[in-house]
């Protein structure tokens, strides 16, 4: 009998060593991924704020060369819903996107139709610039999603489900 106790509480110790080091490292392994989806957070703002950039800079061409007040006027306010919309989450951020690359397309027909614009040699630049960033922004956030699929996936399989709740990692939002 005497034996029998040191021995469960031996083995009592080693499961608990082997669940505590079993946690940390999955508690490792999510934060490494949360770092990964930081990374390419940071990278898609990066993007969003020079195509917001971009889209500015075409508006105040287009009001030099006299373009309708109507369709810059709309075009202005889906870069605001957009810049308000960044302290939302990704789902909402993406609605926001949305809505100015249909008010840029909207901008550059009506711009096309306008000899003195398509003359514009500066116009023709800046419309390159927005199609590249355009790429770019499409780039990054698939990059960010495939992170936050990643780590969503991540969560729910063991034996990362078991500990992830409680060690303070939840589901992230998809930019969609």
């Amino acid at each position: 009998m005497s034996l029998k106790k040191p021995l469960l509480l031996a083995a009592g110790a080693l499961v608990g060593a082997v669940g505590a080091f079993k946690a940390g490292r999955v508690y490792n392994h999510l934060a490494a991924l949360e770092g990964r989806i930081s990374e390419a957070e940071a990278e898609l703002s990066a993007q969003i704020c020079r195509r917001h950039d971009l889209a500015m800079t075409m508006i105040s061409l287009l009001a030099q060369v006299g373009a309708e007040e109507k369709t810059l006027l709309r075009a202005v306010g889906a870069r605001r819903a957009a810049m308000a919309a960044e302290k939302q989450g990704p789902s909402v951020r993406a609605g926001a996107e949305d809505s100015l690359t249909a008010a840029l397309a909207d901008l550059i027909a009506l711009a096309l139709v306008q000899p003195e614009v398509i003359a514009n040699k500066i116009f023709a630049s800046l419309q390159e610039d927005i199609a590249n960033a355009e790429r770019q922004t499409s780039f990054a956030q698939r990059r960010y999603n495939a992170a936050v699929q990643r780590y969503n996936h991540e969560l729910a399989t063991m034996p990362s489900a078991l500990f992830a709740s409680r060690l303070g990692h939840y589901e992230r939002e998809l930019f969609a």
